[in-house]
């Protein structure tokens, strides 16, 4: 057949596929709720109809598909690339082009929206674009309106800045810039999630928060049609395959039941927070052309009635393997209990494999060994697991060698009522760790308080190294491993994060793992995650012990309940809440008890290990263990506040507030915390008596709440081991001038213990606005509504100690001071006789945040509904730099002021505060100063952005965020405005205030600007689809728009004002597609491909998404080049020619990457290609042609 036959046959075998795909195939898929028959899910993907629940629903690029990230969504004739991620049992698109697009439904297996694996030599890295929009039903009316976003992060991948740290500079979000709000109002941080945290333990957060407005709102008027985004640039995919979920959870809130049966209908709408089958998903892959491992997990056990059953509990099955190449490898697959042990290991890289499969309460073993992987083929495997050791035992009330009733260490405090109507004591937890090393200090103190400076080394005894993988005989392990396997439920109540309550809606309630339930009105479905049977963790009233049991061996009558101590608290498993996924192996294990006012040691007061071993050749069945708590010591702590040091009368503490927060510590001779409290005071009292005991049921019954500081601090309740402790006692406006011993014995008594606080220093402050001229003439404010910060320092340690605010009596809050239009100080004339004076006698914060910031009195949605409160940390419980310094600085007050010499920092909008030395005031103890405080008009400067395309203005095309910064001739940053510019505008006006200038800085300014594109035109309601560069922001990309010349201001003096105007060009614009191909030899989009643009302007790499990458780059000629992964994992690299035109776009795709190293058969002419019918005929010519 001749090559122009040949290419003409094959056009028309590509119109011949527009024809067949002229349907839609843009289906996106989520999570969905797993079950145990084929297609193993329901309401995982929009098509084929009823599509997503109602509500919330979340989407993430790679992995959603390219269509859904242009827009260029299937309409009927149209032509359509092929999809992102489909399950692997997809019966969508109805008639697919291709038999494998139906993947396992079809005997082949070639996914689509996954990304490769990084390796212990290479990390693979690339984009993450989360995305939010809203699924509607026929019943939606009104607002839905969200204050926050928590996108919880799997731990193996990786960042590319220190997220431990809280560095958030790859992270780009759309709520904050867009008109809705006020960007101030809005927060993004990031941090690791605790060892126990409910739903990701040790995974990564990303939190958005808006502080008084709406982050996102979807609004009926706009057909629910808002869109929001998130970007996270530059991360690394992780070491090891599989299918991740990324959780999503908005309002602070988390749901509480499935929106779906297992058939797939709706049972209960959420709108209050994402509903968890709304979870967006991405697939890592081990190879380009991965295989995949599917079975069933059954019951091994020795129970007749029980073997051959399908599994109904959660676990993992992994494969450890090698490849053909030599390289490593490991897949994995979680499966929930309502999957009923069916199990699917996706992006398996082809090779050898030994299979290991765990299940709560079902040890860990190598279930097969030698399976052969193939690219595109499946493997099935039905597995069989036995149970693990039941643990269980009982906890003894001990005062000595007697046994005696449970006792609250605080006799105030009333028995908690729960659900069951019964009176509990206080909550206890039970720990198994697989060793009795414990980091220092020993078992007794605080296991690592983030104040204390101990914490790192206790969560690497718990949790060790979870993001730093090294490879193993049995696959990927922490470099560290974590020794914590098992423990009791920390969400003792209905909200995993609350505190200790009386309210309907977090008392003490039965906790069950994972279906002994129901045990009450919140937990409908059983899903909260206990160790074993129904068990309520909190020790009884009247009674002298509590037993426990870890496993459970009895049978249900509907399902079966037999499973061992469940081990590894995992967030993997597909579901709202973290869970166990392993059994206890063989090998000796330690147990420790917590409870408040109690110690695990003998009658002598030295720690006791209470060990177990599991046998390693038959099963270890029943395992007892009784153990021993002793009723620890008391101190009792009544503190005097005099006026005047020596003073023998007991002075009220008074006001402007109705009280303050009285905070006593204990600490043993070498500072480590050993006790913490703390109480109101009203202002109307002398003297305050706190109750020390150690840890847990901390603070007064305020709004029915007890603090479990396990949740602030990672600290665990327990009582004070026998021993002499120093006690620190905080308050505000006050200072400890002596410091008593007190010793605590095993007696269960009370040691009493007073002490005196004396009133600290007093400053009072008047501030005033002038000009820089001498003589000074006062001015009025020049900002009025603009905020003050005064802050005080010391003189002597260079701490600061607070900000000073003034108590408005009208609204019972502590504000700061604000310019005041016709006034020339704060305060003045027209001060509100409501408001106190600018007196500061020590840091307000206590009592501003509380002990938590975010304490409510109510539940924040009712009881038995299908969400509860996540609730943050914020307050001084969590943070202890509200009221004291570290041990560095011998645990000093920052609540009350020592006599001395203090200084002030002023900051407010369009002034400087010059001459800080000259405002020094000395103030005593006792005694308040009085001084005046002046700030200085500074220089103002203005600009004018002019918006320009190929020199020629223009209106934006879309909407954009836009950062100005401004430098001093030192290279320094002197400020930034910020502010969203939406689509249309053609010049932008910008003001610097208070520019310190001369006299006293005598050198220029620069001008640099930032931007980068956020929506459409979102004032019109163009949220979807994202606009071109969505969100690439300043650290990893070019933005749309450059400054092509420096902008230089040379001077400005204080109180004066300068210009100037320049214009920002349009950059280029270059996209396209990048697709390779299969085994079966289809094409598939390729994600995370590098592409590395070089011209006379530089380097530049852009990444692909779903086989789409763009960036926008300066005009000019590129040679791009194509990376695909990486050396020998991938694809051959391409290297082209293209030309991006000024302000103009370019579209250069790379389409047939052909594979690095694994030869691909010819290509068979019956394969259509899906990009153009130009490229793929010349394409097949080429190929024939070698």
């Amino acid at each position: 057949m001749s090559k122009q036959l040949l290419a003409v046959l094959m056009v028309a075998i590509f119109v011949l596929g527009i024809a067949l795909i002229a349907v839609p195939t843009q289906a996106h898929t989520t999570l969905g709720r797993p079950t145990g028959t084929m297609p193993y899910r329901v309401r995982d993907a929009d098509l084929p109809l009823p599509g997503h629940v109602p509500g919330p629903t979340g989407y993430v690029w790679p992995g959603s598909g390219k269509d859904w990230y242009t827009g260029d969504l299937a309409k009927a004739g149209d032509l359509n690339e092929p999809p992102g991620y489909q399950s692997p049992w997809t019966q969508y698109p109805p008639g697919p082009p291709w038999p494998t697009w139906w993947q396992l439904r079809t005997n082949t297996y070639a996914p689509f929206g996954a990304i490769l694996t990084s390796t212990d030599d290479f990390i693979n890295k690339g984009d993450l674009i989360f995305a939010i929009n809203f699924t509607t039903w026929s019943g939606a009316s009104g607002d839905y309106n969200y204050t926050s976003l928590n996108i919880y992060i799997p731990p193996e991948f990786i960042p590319p800045v220190d997220w431990e740290d809280g560095d958030t500079s790859n992270i780009v979000v759309s709520m904050h810039e867009s008109p809705m709000i006020d960007e101030e109002d809005v927060s993004v941080s990031v941090f690791r999630a605790d060892v126990k945290d409910p739903f990701g333990p040790n995974w990564w957060v990303i939190r958005i928060e808006a502080d008084d407005t709406w982050a996102l709102t979807f609004q009926e008027e706009n057909k629910y049609e808002e869109w929001y985004y998130v970007r996270v640039n530059a991360m690394g995919a992780p070491k090891i395959a599989g299918r991740y979920i990324f959780k999503m959870f908005l309002n602070d809130s988390f749901p509480l039941m499935n929106s779906v049966d297992e058939d797939g209908n709706v049972v209960q709408v959420i709108t209050s927070t994402m509903p968890a089958e709304n979870w967006p998903v991405l697939l890592v892959k081990g190879e380009v052309d991965p295989g995949i491992i599917e079975g069933t997990v059954m019951h091994g056990s020795w129970k007749a009635e029980l073997y051959g059953l399908p599994i109904q509990l959660p676990g993992v099955v992994r494969a450890v393997g090698v490849t053909p190449e030599g390289r490593h490898v490991e897949a994995r697959g979680y499966f929930n209990a309502s999957a009923k042990g069916h199990f699917e290991i996706e992006g398996v890289a082809p090779g050898t494999y030994d299979i290991y499969a765990s299940a709560a309460g079902y040890p860990e073993r190598k279930v097969a060994e030698g399976i052969v992987v193939y690219p595109g083929k499946s493997v099935h495997l039905d597995i069989y697991l036995e149970p693990g050791a039941i643990v269980h035992g009982k906890v003894f009330s001990k005062h000595g060698m007697a046994d005696v009733e449970w006792t609250n260490p605080d006799p105030s405090c009333l028995p908690f009522t729960g659900d069951d109507g019964k009176d509990y004591i206080a909550p206890i937890m039970v720990e198994i760790y697989d060793s009795n090393k414990w980091p220092e200090p020993k078992p007794g103190y605080v296991w690592g308080d983030v104040n204390e400076g101990v914490l790192s080394e206790s969560l690497m005894f718990e949790r060790g190294t979870p993001t730093d993988l090294v490879w193993t005989d049995m696959g990927y392990k922490p470099s560290r491993p974590g020794h914590l396997m098992s423990f009791s439920p920390i969400n003792l109540t209905d909200a995993p994060y609350t505190s200790y309550g009386r309210h309907v809606w977090n008392k003490p309630s039965a906790v069950a793992f994972p279906w002994e339930g129901p045990v009450g009105p919140v937990d409908p479905n059983g899903i909260f995650n206990g160790v074993g049977p129904s068990t309520v963790w909190w020790t009884k009233k009247g009674e002298k012990t509590f037993e426990f049991m870890f496993g459970n061996k009895a049978l249900s009558n509907d399902k079966p309940g037999l499973y061992g101590t469940p081990t590894e608290f995992d967030g993997h498993v597909p579901q709202v809440f973290a869970t166990w996924i392993n059994g206890l192996k063989p090998g000796t294990y330690y147990i420790r008890v917590w409870t408040p006012g109690y110690v695990q040691t003998d009658v002598f007061g030295n720690p006791v290990d209470y060990s177990f071993t599991v046998a390693a050749e038959e099963w270890a069945g029943d395992i007892y263990v009784p153990i021993d708590l002793q009723l620890s010591g008391k101190i009792n702590k009544t503190v005097h506040f005099h006026d005047l040091a020596g003073e023998i009368i007991d002075r009220p503490i008074g006001g402007p507030d109705d009280g303050r927060w009285l905070i006593a510590e204990a600490r043993d001779n070498e500072g480590n915390l050993v006790a913490f409290n703390f109480k109101w005071v009203p202002k109307d009292k002398s003297y305050a008596s706190i109750l020390l005991w150690g840890f847990g049921l901390a603070g007064p019954d305020l709004d029915g709440m007890r603090y479990f500081l396990y949740r602030y601090r990672h600290i665990r309740d327990y009582g004070m081991m026998p021993g002499t402790y120093k006690v620190y006692v905080y308050m505000r406006g006050y200072v400890q001038q002596e410091f008593e011993w007190a010793s605590v014995s095993l007696t269960g008594g009370t040691t009493y213990i007073s002490n005196h606080m004396y009133r600290g220093a007093g400053i009072n402050v008047t501030l005033f606005s002038k000009d820089w001229q001498y003589p000074t003439i006062y001015r009025e404010w020049l900002r009025p509504g603009k905020s003050i910060t005064i802050k005080v320092i010391s003189v002597e340690t260079g701490e600061t100690m607070g900000t000073i605010k003034y108590w408005d009596d009208n609204d019972g809050e502590w504000k700061k001071p604000k310019q005041m239009a016709g006034y020339v100080s704060v305060p003045n004339a027209g001060w509100d006789p409501a408001w106190s004076k600018l007196k500061f006698n020590g840091s307000t914060a206590c009592e501003e945040d509380g002990p938590d910031s975010n304490s409510v009195a109510e539940a924040p949605w009712g009881a038995g509904d299908e969400m509860a409160g996540f609730w943050g940390m914020g307050g001084f419980v969590a943070d202890a730099s509200y009221y004291r310094l570290g041990g560095d600085k011998d645990w000093k007050t920052v609540l009350g002021l020592e006599t001395g010499s203090y200084k002030f920092k002023v900051s407010t909008s369009g002034y400087i505060f010059k001459d800080a030395d000259k405002y020094v005031v000395y103030a005593a103890k006792g005694h308040q100063a009085d001084t005046k405080l002046e700030v200085v008009i500074g220089g103002k400067i203005t600009g004018e952005i002019i918006f320009k395309k190929e020199r020629v203005m223009e209106a934006l095309p879309y909407d954009i965020f836009m950062e100005v910064e401004l430098y001093n001739d030192d290279g320094e940053l002197i400020d930034t405005a910020t502010g969203f510019v939406t689509k249309g505008t053609s010049r932008v006006l910008f003001t610097f205030w208070g520019v310190d200038g001369y006299p006293n800085y005598n050198g220029g300014y620069q001008i640099k600007v930032n931007t980068w594109t956020v929506y459409r035109d979102v004032t019109n309601g163009e949220y979807y689809p994202p606009v071109i560069g969505l969100l690439m922001g300043k650290n990893y990309y070019l933005g749309p728009y450059e400054q092509r010349t420096e902008i230089r201001v040379p001077s400005v003096s204080l109180s004066g004002e300068a210009s100037v105007a320049f214009e920002l060009d349009r950059r280029g614009y270059l996209n396209g597609q990048i697709y390779g191909f299969t085994w079966c030899n289809e094409m598939r989009p390729i994600s995370w491909a590098k592409v590395i643009a070089v011209g006379e302007s530089g380097e530049f790499t852009l990444y692909s998404i779903d086989g789409y990458y763009e960036g926008f780059l300066p005009k000019g000629t590129y040679s791009l080049t194509v990376i695909a992964y990486e050396g020998n994992i991938g694809y051959n690299s391409v290297t082209a020619s293209v030309t991006v035109p000024d302000g103009g776009e370019a579209t250069y795709s790379f389409e047939g990457l052909e594979l690095s190293h694994i030869p691909i058969p010819e290509f068979p002419t019956a394969a259509i290609a899906l990009i153009s019918a130009l490229a793929a005929s010349l394409y097949v010519l080429r190929r024939i042609k070698k």
